[in-house]
This record gives C-alpha cells, structure tokens and sequence, in this order.
C-alpha cells in the first residue's frame, strides 16, 4: 500500500464521513502519485527513459485543472478520488483497482456482452478452486449457489 493510496483513502473517508480536511488529503495523495511514480521510472537502468521532476508550477496547474481539482459536489469529489485512485494503481496494482471498481462502479465502462453463456460480462468474483470443492465439501456445499462469477462478494453489499 503506498502513501498516495493512504491519502486517498483518506480523503473519501473525509468526505463522507468528515474528521479532517479532504482537499488537503486529496492534494497530497496527488503529489505523492507524483513522486512515486517519477522515483519509479528514474530508478530504471535505463537512462534513456528518465525525465526531470516536474516543477511546482506544473504541479500546481495540474490540481488546479477542472477535470482535476477537488471541487463540485460531494459526488463529484468521490468521483475524482476514485478516478485518481484508479490512476495511481495503473498496471502495477491491477487486481487493487479491479477491487476498486467492484466497490465503486468508477469509472462507468461499458461492456460489450460475450456470446459464452455464464461469461458475457467480465466476472465480479473469482469462483472457489476446485481444490476447495474437492476437499471441503461440507463447508462448500453452503455456498455452492453463491458461487459463480457474477456474484457478489461477502462485502459487496450494495
């Protein structure tokens, strides 16, 4: 878990529930993605990929972009938490984002359903491995009818 995440996680649970200042939650989070990701590619062997930090004037004009900045409604805001978030994770923490979106539908895709029957969405869960079929059938035969891929998950309550 890095400490952009810490703060976005932060910012959303300021935002819905209060105890501290979302906006500066959210801003740091950013600057921390910021960081993390341009240590990342400058720690590379390769030099011919490596880029100067951004300036604070970039910085600044970046959290101060409309599509960026914590302003709007309280949705609004949660939306751009969850989309920077998203943002963070990338392709490094893929199945964290997947998390991420099974709990807050951001961003809104659109899916073009499969002709597979029982595959023509993406899954929502991962089904239990046959080995766990195989070798605790009592305890499995209590979740036999909730195990399918479009499921929900036990936190998945919404």
């Amino acid at each position: 878990m890095t400490a952009a995440e810490v703060n976005l996680l932060k910012a959303e649970a300021y935002e819905r529930w209060g105890g501290g200042d979302p906006a500066e939650a959210y801003e740091k989070a950013l600057q921390q993605s910021i960081d993390f990701y341009y240590n990342l590619n400058n720690s590379s062997s390769n030099s011919a990929g490596k880029v100067p930090p951004p300036t604070a004037e970039e910085i600044s004009t970046f959290l101060e972009d409309p599509a960026v900045a914590y302003s709007g409604s309280q949705e609004e805001k949660l939306t751009k938490i969850w989309m920077q978030k998203r943002v963070h994770f990338g392709f490094l923490q893929s199945v964290q984002s997947w998390s991420e979106y099974r709990r807050t539908d951001y961003p809104m895709l659109t899916f073009t359903p499969a002709t597979l029957p029982g595959y023509e969405l993406p899954p929502s869960r991962l089904v239990y491995p046959s080995s766990e079929v195989a070798y605790n059938t009592d305890n499995y035969q209590n979740v036999r009818s909730g195990d399918v891929r479009t499921g929900k998950i036990f936190w998945d309550v919404d």
